[in-house]
């Protein structure tokens, strides 16, 4: 398994998540620890509960996570937020704006986009849905290490 992580804007490469998080775990500019494994691709960045990313992020992690829910501000988690889930999202905001476009200008809608056409009434779909969607799982310290055997 390869390891990637990204510190003061460098990317390191380990061969296990434990190697990654012990080498880089104390490093206060640690950005990311991402890997593929069985259960998929794995992006996971540090989170002090008081640093508060968009409001549509803090609801997501607090309905993932009671103990995120109710941490005391200066807490760290570790919130799982695959690259492969976001671009996705983004794929999905990006044909919505096309169509609504379309629909703004009065096009018909090309028969090959047909197929998203639930798009032109679903709520609009921003960054901010974007980031808190792909949003996986929110673990403790202690809950990520057990996990990977740090």
């Amino acid at each position: 398994m390869e390891v990637q992580t990204r510190c003061d804007g460098s990317l390191n490469f380990y061969d296990s998540v434990s190697k990654a998080y012990n080498a880089c775990k104390d490093n206060k500019f640690l950005d990311k620890i991402s890997f593929d494994d069985i259960e998929g691709n794995h992006r996971y960045r540090p989170k002090i509960k008081k640093e508060l990313w968009n409001p549509k992020s803090e609801q997501r992690m607090n309905q993932l996570s009671e103990t995120y829910r109710n941490a005391q501000s200066d807490e760290l988690f570790w919130v799982d937020q695959p690259m492969d889930k976001f671009v996705i999202l983004i794929e999905k905001k990006t044909i919505q704006n096309m169509l609504l476009k379309l629909v703004k200008d009065g096009f018909p809608i090309p028969e090959h986009m047909k197929k998203y056409e639930d798009l032109i009434n679903a709520e609009l779909i921003d960054e901010d849905y974007c980031y808190a969607e792909s949003i996986m799982n929110v673990f403790t310290v202690t809950e990520f290490e057990q996990k990977y055997n740090c």
